[in-house]
């Protein structure tokens, strides 16, 4: 299942916690779902949900065949986001897996760890990465969770805007950019940054 927003150009976002998290406050995760996507977010991999109906299933041990599957979505998945959300109160393989991978395809990441003393604390692999790219919060309430979300995300699309330049062409210059792109075979897009790269060098 993927949770789509109705907005246009939503930002794509991955988010997963451990099973067993999952299996403890399984409506805490369902809430922190709507929280991403009412920021205008659409949800690469619902790993949440399937975790649900498998622990619902009482399905537990699962085959080969079904972990390689599992494997090949989250890195998909992954590797499709922008950002990548990761509740870690239960620190699992998964959960340091995903963090791991997440910053090796270089996507801004947000791990949400328990203060001491609230249920468990994270001391699990994804807790102990350190990276530039790598946004670590602490937190002592449910709320504190879906604000931590509602920020990061904010703050991840204000930077994607600042990035964003849109470029008005003539129809002359338009057709004579799509003309030199089937030529060459280099998109237009790779073709004007070329373009302006040369122009910051001379």
């Amino acid at each position: 299942m993927v949770h789509k927003t109705r907005s246009t150009n939503p930002i794509k976002v991955f988010f997963t916690s451990s099973s067993k998290a999952i299996a403890r406050k399984p409506q805490f995760y369902e809430a922190l779902i709507h929280t991403i996507v009412e920021q205008n977010a659409v949800i690469t991999y619902d790993g949440i949900h399937e975790a649900i109906e498998y622990l619902g299933a009482g399905k537990r041990n699962l085959s080969v065949q079904e972990w390689a599957q599992i494997y090949s979505n989250i890195v998909k998945a992954i590797t499709a986001s922008e950002l990548v959300i990761i509740e870690n109160s239960i620190p699992s393989f998964g959960t340091g897996f995903a963090t791991a991978k997440a910053l090796e395809t270089k996507k801004p990441t947000l791990l949400i760890l328990r203060a001491p003393g609230i249920e468990t604390f994270s001391k699990g692999l994804a807790s102990g990465i350190k990276h530039p790219l790598l946004t670590k919060v602490i937190i002592n309430t449910e709320q504190e969770a879906h604000n931590a979300i509602k920020t990061f995300i904010k703050k991840q699309q204000t930077t994607k805007t600042n990035k964003s330049v849109h470029l008005r062409l003539s129809d002359l210059e338009l057709a004579g950019l799509k003309k030199l792109s089937v030529q060459t075979g280099i998109s237009v897009n790779t073709l004007i940054r070329k373009a302006i790269a040369q122009l910051i060098q001379e």
